[in-house]
C-alpha cells in the first residue's frame, strides 16, 4: 500500500509539473509574440495586450516589457497615464529583482524625462545601475555607472573603477565603452611619446 501511495504521489507530482512546464512554455511563447507584435510595429496595440495579460500573471519579463512599451510611448500617442502606469510596472519588476527594469529607472532619474513621477537625481541613478549589475551582468548599466564615475555625479569620483567597468561593458559587446577605451588608449600612447614622460 506504501509503494502505491508513493508511486500515485509520484506520478501525480510529475503532472503538476509538467503543467507548469506547459504553462511556462505557453507564456514565453505569448512573449515572444508580442515582442514581435510591438518592437516591429505589426500591431503595436495587441503585443501591449499581451504583455499586460502576462504581467498580470506576474511574467516579470512582462512587467518590464509593458513598461518599456508605456514610457517610452513605442507604437502609440504617449499619454501622462501612460507614463504612470509604465514606472508602476518598471518599480515592480525592480522590486523583483529584475536588472532591466533597475536600468530603465535609473535612465528615467539620471535624464530626467519625466520629473511628475521620477525626479531627476543622479544619486539615485548611480544606485539603481549599482542594483542592476548586481542582479546580472547589463552591459548599458555597466557602461551608465562608468560615466557617472567619470564625472562624479551622484557618486565619489573614481576613474579607475570606471574603466574597469567599461572594459566590461566593452567585453559584452557595448559599442561606446569600446570607444571610451579607445580614447583612453589613445590618449596613453599619445602620452608615452611626449619627451618628458618617464618610462620605469
Amino acid at each position: 500500500a506504501d509503494l502505491a501511495a508513493s508511486s500515485s504521489s509520484e506520478s501525480a507530482a510529475r503532472r503538476v509539473q509538467q503543467a507548469a512546464d506547459s504553462a511556462a512554455r505557453w507564456q514565453r511563447a505569448e512573449f515572444d509574440v508580442a515582442s514581435c507584435q510591438t518592437f516591429n510595429m505589426l500591431d503595436p496595440a495587441d503585443g501591449l495586450r499581451r504583455y499586460r495579460m502576462l504581467a498580470g500573471q506576474g511574467m516579470v519579463d512582462a512587467m518590464v516589457a509593458v513598461g518599456i512599451v508605456l514610457t517610452e510611448g513605442l507604437g502609440r500617442d504617449q499619454s501622462d497615464a501612460d507614463v504612470e502606469e509604465g514606472i508602476g510596472w518598471l518599480k515592480k519588476a525592480s522590486a523583483r529583482g529584475h536588472a532591466q527594469a533597475d536600468y530603465e529607472l535609473g535612465c528615467c532619474h539620471y535624464l530626467g524625462s519625466y520629473p511628475e513621477h521620477i525626479p531627476e537625481d543622479e544619486a539615485k541613478a548611480y544606485a539603481l545601475f549599482e542594483q542592476a549589475v548586481g542582479h546580472q551582468p547589463h552591459s548599458s548599466a555597466l557602461f551608465m555607472l562608468a560615466e557617472l564615475l567619470r564625472s562624479g555625479e551622484g557618486c565619489e569620483k573614481d576613474e579607475a573603477r570606471a574603466v574597469r567597468l567599461l572594459d566590461g561593458a566593452a567585453k559584452m559587446g557595448h559599442r561606446m565603452a569600446r570607444q571610451y577605451l579607445r580614447e583612453y588608449l589613445d590618449a596613453d600612447a599619445e602620452q608615452a611619446r611626449q619627451p618628458e614622460y618617464i618610462h620605469w
